[in-house]
């Protein structure tokens, strides 16, 4: 069973949602679970053979808020739950803290969107992955390409925030 967390709703005194994408997204993920649970050839050719029998895949989706105390609650709540994995958070600060409470169970926790460098450090997050490589990597493919292009000269727009400075 996989536990996913989304941030839908904001916690302002009126709630609002946090955007149409993330409802995308946590609609795709039910999708795919459903697909899964189909053994849909149509998305996945080898549906059938690769899924062993009897296997149904349950989905807990959970709301972070974009928060990293209702993100840090849901994880509780899904560690406790005895969800296998937790999808999510889209934001490092977020997954900071995720990661941290679901590796206090050993459950795996896979990112779709932090990019922080400091989340690859196997020894403070053991059971973090991601499917987007940290930003050191896309600064260096940035610069790589402009290089190619032959541009030379560019210019740096930097931010003190957490994501902007890669601390």
């Amino acid at each position: 069973s996989v536990g996913v967390l989304v941030p839908l709703w904001s916690t302002d005194a009126v709630p609002q949602m946090l955007g149409d994408s993330f409802v995308t997204v946590a609609a795709a993920a039910m999708l795919a679970v459903l697909h899964i649970n189909r053994r849909d050839s149509s998305v996945v050719p080898d549906a059938r053979q690769l899924l062993p029998d009897g296997f149904r895949m349950v989905m807990e989706l959970r709301d972070s808020n974009g928060l990293s105390a209702a993100a840090a609650r849901a994880t509780l709540a899904m560690t406790g739950a005895g969800r296998d994995a937790i999808v999510g958070s889209f934001r490092s600060s977020v997954s900071e803290s995720v990661a941290r409470v679901a590796a206090l169970e050993g459950v795996p926790v896979v990112s779709w969107g932090s990019e922080i460098p400091q989340l690859s450090d196997k020894a403070e997050y053991p059971t973090f992955s991601r499917t987007v490589p940290p930003l050191t990597f896309q600064v260096r493919a940035m610069m790589e390409a402009l290089l190619a292009l032959g541009i030379r000269r560019v210019a740096f727009l930097f931010g003190d925030a957490r994501f902007g400075s890669g601390s």
